[in-house]
């Protein structure tokens, strides 16, 4: 039953029946009955269906911010929760509106249950996670992200993957932003001696680097998330963007993140470091 029909009944039984047993038949709250009578008593049934089908009035979005909204959405490719936490005095709902009006509206994935628990460290610099992946072009991306913040403190392309390739990197990271407290990578080769389940020479150079090397789990690569989620999300975005220092400088200071209640990464990593 539509709000109009749910109107038409209300009216027609209202002077028979009790408010609230009225209201619990047509699964309204006994305020919005008592709402309704007043309504129809001071201007009949007219009035009372005066802003239905429909319900309450939709307030227009103003041109200008209906313009910045699509093109936040043609330019970045952002969804309608991070286009609408970068705007003010525009709703969420407008924002989503806006979207599907112009028929930009993404479709979202289905849901797909977690069976593993988040972790956050409570610092930046307390750990970073690091990873290769091998992109388009055949080339393979390092890079290394902060657990906390979710900034990407470096990131390079090579023709391979390999341990001075990582190596490279991460000295270069470190002098940048100085020594984190553990780095965490995968069980690979250029991480880890397997053969003889012990550190190689990448552990070593990060022990004398005075970092803890820690090892995600084997064949769980939810440990290591936060970077093989960025290596997702870098290949979706990075193609609006020419190369990848531009596409780094994007996520770390323009775009808003998710998981950090849609502050930019920057903000949270140089709020205060270790």
């Amino acid at each position: 039953m539509g709000v109009v029909e749910k109107k038409r009944f209300f009216v027609k039984h209202v002077e028979a029946e009790p408010m609230a047993r009225l209201c619990r038949m047509l699964r309204v709250s006994r305020r919005t009955g008592y709402y309704w009578l007043a309504r129809f008593r001071a201007g009949g049934l007219q009035e009372l269906l005066k802003d239905d089908a429909g319900g309450r009035p939709r307030q227009s979005v103003p041109q200008d911010a209906r313009k910045k909204i699509l093109s936040i959405r043609k330019e970045r490719g952002w969804n309608e929760k991070k286009i609408h936490s970068q705007l003010e005095g525009v709703s969420y709902h407008a924002v989503r509106r806006v979207l599907a009006e112009a028929r930009a509206l993404g479709i979202a994935p289905p849901r797909r249950r977690r069976v593993f628990r988040e972790f956050e460290r409570p610092l930046p610099n307390h750990l970073w996670q690091a990873d290769f992946s091998l992109l388009d072009d055949g080339s393979w991306l390092y890079a290394m992200i902060d657990d906390h913040s979710r900034y990407l403190v470096d990131a390079m392309e090579f023709d391979d993957q390999s341990m001075e390739n990582a190596l490279f990197v991460c000295r270069r990271a470190v002098r940048q932003h100085g020594v984190p407290y553990q780095l965490m990578t995968d069980h690979g080769v250029h991480f880890w001696n397997n053969q003889f389940d012990r550190p190689n020479g990448f552990g070593q150079t990060l022990d004398a680097l005075g970092v803890q090397h820690i090892l995600a789990g084997v064949k769980r690569p939810q440990t290591n998330g936060k970077i093989e989620r960025w290596f997702g999300t870098f290949k979706d975005e990075s193609p609006r963007f020419h190369g990848l220092n531009e596409y780094l400088y994007h996520y770390n200071f323009c775009r808003p993140h998710g998981g950090i209640e849609y502050a930019k990464p920057y903000e949270r990593y140089f709020a205060y470091k270790l």
